[in-house]
């Protein structure tokens, strides 16, 4: 079985038991993929790596989700039931693409969605778009915590570190994982450059400190001896 394989079963183990506008009436704002930065961490750290798949709450559609990733001329949409690729096409401000049955309209943080079923009006979901953006990046499980800020990625075989609100990047090859005897808990640990971590997922839910947002496991994550706690989930 390979790592990764392990990886997603164990977080579906861990997981199991656990309870109409027009064009220029949308503001100015920045294209995408920017999102202003707040005191978010991961937003924080995005200055070299700015998001590229966003997430919309939109009125009749309900959750959709738009990657810009893999060409500078068309984009995917993931609809409820379908994902279509549409072509990049003219637009006088905002951006646009269509394939002539699809129309997606975006313009800072909203957007306008033509399909058969009519206009549909959309607003980027900030912390939703974070995770989408890190699913299709290939991230197997994400975790965050607060005062300082942290978020801690795997992927496959890596782990990722932002420290201290994001300013600090940190990678480790997995060198060791266990199941804890009894538990549904597993510990993941490495050494790198003289930083040593040691992850701990909790098979029990969480509420983050600051936003309130439940999530399916907790964490206990150990850098260089020093000791934070968070809340993460399978992304997989």
């Amino acid at each position: 079985m390979s790592f990764k394989t392990f990886l997603s079963l164990l977080i579906s183990v861990l997981a199991t038991g656990l309870t109409g506008c027009d064009n220029n009436e949308l503001p100015p704002a920045p294209e995408p993929p920017e999102l202003s930065q707040d005191s978010d961490p991961d937003e924080q750290a995005r200055s070299d790596d700015p998001l590229k798949t966003f997430a919309y709450d939109c009125v009749i559609n309900g959750y959709v989700v738009i990657d810009y990733r893999n060409t500078a001329n068309a984009a995917w949409i993931f609809l409820p039931g379908k994902t279509v690729q549409l072509p990049k096409a003219k637009s006088a401000s905002g951006v646009k693409y269509d394939n002539g049955e699809i129309s997606f309209f975006s313009k800072g943080s909203e957007a306008k969605l033509m399909t058969a079923e009519g206009e549909d009006h959309c607003i980027v979901n900030r912390k939703a778009s974070i995770y989408e953006d890190a699913k299709l990046r290939g991230v197997d499980y994400r975790a965050t915590g607060n005062e300082p800020g942290w978020v801690l990625e795997i992927t496959g075989s890596s782990m990722n570190y932002l420290a201290n609100y994001g300013t600090e990047k940190y990678q480790f090859e997995i060198s060791g994982h266990e199941r804890e005897p009894g538990s549904r808990n597993v510990v993941y640990s490495s050494n790198s450059g003289g930083n040593r971590i040691s992850v701990k997922i909790l098979g029990e839910t969480c509420t983050d400190s600051m936003s309130g947002e439940r999530f399916e496991t907790a964490v206990e994550l150990s850098f260089n001896d020093t000791s934070y706690k968070g809340c993460g989930r399978g992304l997989h």
